[in-house]
């Protein structure tokens, strides 16, 4: 899975050129790496539940695309998803606020799974939300008849 920061970074373009509900919630891609990928979102107000603050389905997306892209930059033909995830939600994330997720490596199970933790931070450094995701690289789709 060794592939460089420039291939990972335009690699991340291409994905988010076809992605439109990271487009629309303003998800961007910073540092991928091999060890480390890393996405930001500042909360808007059409982000927030009904207790102002960043709905927390919208915190587990920005977690979960981090995890994504750490994966589906590596090569062109990669097809990982999320199988299956748990996340803890430590503290509220508020208005205005840009988060960071930093999304690493915990185990690889060779060319079908692998487990991934993603951590997503408020301004100060303090956790909002923790996320552990099992991939699954899916089969390639077949082309249509």
């Amino acid at each position: 899975m060794t592939a460089s920061p420039h291939y990972r970074a335009a690699r991340a373009q291409e994905i988010l050129a076809d992605d439109p509900a990271v487009i629309a919630n303003d998800i961007v891609p910073g540092e991928i790496t091999d060890d480390i990928a890393v996405m930001t979102m500042v909360v808007r107000a059409d982000q927030a539940n009904s207790h102002g603050i960043c709905h927390g389905g919208l915190l587990l997306m920005l977690a979960d695309t981090t995890a994504a892209y750490a994966l589906n930059t590596a090569e062109t033909a990669s097809l990982w998803v999320t199988s299956t995830c748990t996340a803890q939600f430590l503290r509220p994330a508020r208005l205005g606020e840009e988060l960071r997720a930093t999304c690493r490596l915990v185990w690889d199970g060779g060319g079908r799974s692998r487990l991934y933790d993603t951590a997503v931070t408020n301004p100060a450094g303090e956790v909002v939300l923790l996320m552990r995701a099992q991939m699954t690289r899916l089969a390639a789709a077949a082309e249509p008849a």
